[in-house]
């Protein structure tokens, strides 16, 4: 097992042949962009990560305490996460979901597709138009779809403090409702 998740991610940034995503090159949140890389990244995240977590870290087996989270593209990759493993999270934090231009989405959000209950808090701010539009659009699907959504809009950009707020105020919120 890895010494640490966070070493374990920088390991396993390189396991294409030592590119890493950058300018020009999508993260592997980013599914449409580039689909192997991506498998590769969710793979890693859910199987090698997640064990890890629950051998040396005792986090939970119990999806309905299990829960994701991610920053724009990151956050593109949480919401990816909920679809293609929805018997692995029963929340998702999803901030400023989005990618840059080129991006196609491959996975859809609907009743079909993800597990209740689910719990889902997310964010955009005002002065980040394509992110806000995005992060709306899939919280509309997810309440479409049944689950319980929190979708909270801020005056702010693509911002690293906001999101810090939101995270404390999204984890309050879980608190709150009533998990079966």
């Amino acid at each position: 097992h890895p010494q640490s998740a966070r070493q374990a991610e920088r390991d396993h940034a390189t396991d294409d042949g030592g590119h890493r995503p950058g300018p020009g090159r999508p993260a592997p949140g980013a599914q449409g962009a580039d689909p192997e890389l991506f498998n590769k990244h969710a793979q890693f995240f859910t199987e090698e990560v997640r064990l890890w977590a629950e051998e040396t870290l005792g986090a939970t087996t119990d999806r309905r305490w299990r829960g994701i989270f991610g920053v724009s593209n990151g956050g593109l990759f949480a919401i990816a996460m909920t679809v293609q493993y929805p018997d692995l999270y029963g929340f998702v934090f999803p901030f400023s979901a989005g990618a840059g231009s080129g991006f196609e989405r491959s996975f859809v959000v609907e009743e079909e597709t993800i597990q209740l209950p689910l719990f889902v808090y997310s964010t955009a701010g005002t002065l980040e138009p394509v992110f806000l539009e995005t992060t709306r659009e899939f919280a509309e699907a997810y309440e479409t779809a049944g689950a319980t959504v929190e979708f909270s809009q801020n005056v702010a950009g693509h911002d690293d403090a906001v999101w810090q707020i939101e995270f404390v105020n999204a984890v309050r919120w879980l608190f709150e409702q009533e998990v079966e």
